[in-house]
């Protein structure tokens, strides 16, 4: 998937006379489309473990980036790794490859009907989404075997702005080097 610029939001000049570096968003990496179609019967208790093994890959990366976060990233980082760990998603988007879909369609219908239960809910529930949305991403990224999705680690000092980050955005970011407003 290819990378692409796009100007900031804030309509700010092309230059921020703040920042001396140009008021832009990106690179960032949209979510890969899922893959579609029916599994052959005989193809699903591959394609299973397929998707488990890219679902644990995830949850993997979240443990190690918790690991090696400070203060309440750490927390945060685990508690994803967990969701991404967790066994009703990951059950029901196993029933949806036995049932012939492939394992990104799967992990789309999971996670998307796991993300309406908790907006429905509410509270920190709902905000647990974006957490959701993101694993779903970076788990068809790994099965289509593409880069994590999100914004990259930046090599100099950016303004970072969106609307809505999940919590190991930017990779290897830390309390240290970032500020949320």
């Amino acid at each position: 998937m290819e990378a692409s610029w796009k100007h900031c939001p804030c309509e700010a000049p092309e230059w921020s006379p703040v920042s001396r570096t140009p008021c832009r968003v990106g690179p960032t990496r949209a979510r890969p489309p899922p893959v579609t179609g029916q599994v052959p019967e005989e193809s699903r208790p591959a394609e299973v473990e397929r998707f488990k093994a890219a679902a644990e890959t995830v949850a993997e990366r979240f443990a190690a980036r918790a690991s090696a976060a400070t203060g309440v990233a750490t927390e945060v980082l685990g508690a994803t790794a967990a969701l991404a760990r967790d066994r009703g998603w990951l059950r029901t988007a196993t029933k949806a490859i036995n049932a012939g879909d492939t394992a990104e369609s799967a992990t789309t219908q999971a996670i998307d009907g796991f993300v309406a239960q908790f907006e429905k809910l509410g509270g920190v529930m709902a905000e647990r989404t974006t957490d959701l949305r993101d694993i779903r991403n970076r788990v068809i990224a790994e099965l289509m075997g593409l880069p994590e999705p999100g914004v990259q680690t930046p090599t100099h000092e950016v303004i970072l702005c969106a609307e809505d980050l999940a919590p190991p955005t930017p990779p290897g970011s830390t309390r240290a080097s970032s500020r949320r407003s």
